[in-house]
């Protein structure tokens, strides 16, 4: 657990409309992806040694903070390092676990987000970003100069 209170800040860019920027731990968001989690009944891991469906769990480890940042956001302490990191890309999922339908919002400079839906790609307002359909959000670090 002692590589969650090295973990570096991020912020949000755009998203918050005229306010400030704001600072968000990471450890808090990634604190609970660092436990074991039981997969339910409809979530059964198929074993290939036994060739029947089991009950299972996942767990997440967390090495060290990459250029690049992918959280993937389930249902659902003071950092010191100066690293941070600025959303610019999310993938969203509409459906259920078995099946469903994928789009994708990208920052694309500015205030700037465009929706990736199959093969319409159209200018999205920045209010229209913040979903409950948001299902990987990735973030790169930010050079501070």
């Amino acid at each position: 657990m002692n590589i969650l209170l090295s973990l570096p800040e991020t912020f949000k860019s755009g998203i918050v409309g005229k306010r400030a920027q704001e600072s968000i731990s990471l450890y808090k968001c990634l604190e609970a992806f660092l436990i074991d989690e039981p997969l339910g009944p409809e979530d059964m891991w198929y074993c290939p040694g036994c060739k029947e469906h089991r009950l299972a769990s996942k767990k997440l480890n967390l090495w060290r903070p990459p250029e690049i940042f992918v959280v993937h956001l389930k249902s659902h302490a003071n950092v010191k390092q100066t690293n941070r990191y600025m959303l610019y890309a999310l993938r969203n999922h509409y459906g259920s676990m078995g099946g469903g339908h994928y789009t994708a919002f990208v920052h694309h400079g500015g205030e700037r987000w465009y929706d990736f839906d199959d093969s319409h790609v159209r200018p999205i307002s920045v209010d229209k970003i913040k979903t409950s359909a948001a299902y990987v959000l990735f973030h790169r670090r930010v050079v501070e100069t």
